[in-house]
C-alpha cells in the first residue's frame, strides 16, 4: 500500500492544493552527469523548499477533507466525500482513490 503520492500525483495536486497542505517533499538535486535539475524518487518529510515538488502522505490528504467516509468491502474502498463517491479501480489503493477524489472534487468545483 502506498502512503505518499508518486511523483506524477504530486505535481498534479500541486496545481490544485496550497503547497502548506504538504507534509512531505521530493527534493531537487542536479546530476552530476548532465548537470540537470532532477528530483529525488523517494519524498522525505518535511515543508517543501521552491524547486522541492510538494508530496502528501495519506493523513495529509484524508486531512484535508471536512468529513469523509471509508468502505472496504474486501476487493474494492469507496471514498465518499461532501455526497461524491469514488471506488478504486483494479491495482489502486487508498492513497490513489483520496488523490483521485481531490481532483474529481476540483473538477466539480467543490474543492
Amino acid at each position: 500500500m502506498k502512503i505518499y503520492t508518486d511523483l506524477k500525483q504530486s505535481k498534479a495536486l500541486a496545481k490544485i492544493l496550497s503547497i502548506e497542505s504538504a507534509d512531505m517533499k521530493y527534493k531537487e538535486y542536479i546530476s552530476s552527469l548532465d548537470y540537470s535539475s532532477k528530483h529525488c524518487d523517494v519524498p522525505s518529510i518535511g515543508y517543501p523548499h521552491s524547486k522541492d515538488i510538494p508530496c502528501w502522505s495519506l493523513a495529509a490528504l484524508l486531512g484535508l477533507f471536512p468529513h469523509y467516509e471509508i468502505n472496504n468491502n474486501g476487493v474494492n474502498i469507496q471514498l465518499s466525500v461532501k455526497g461524491e463517491a469514488l471506488i478504486t479501480e483494479k491495482g489502486e489503493c487508498l492513497l490513489d482513490l483520496a488523490v483521485n477524489m481531490i481532483i474529481h472534487l476540483h473538477e466539480l468545483k467543490m474543492f
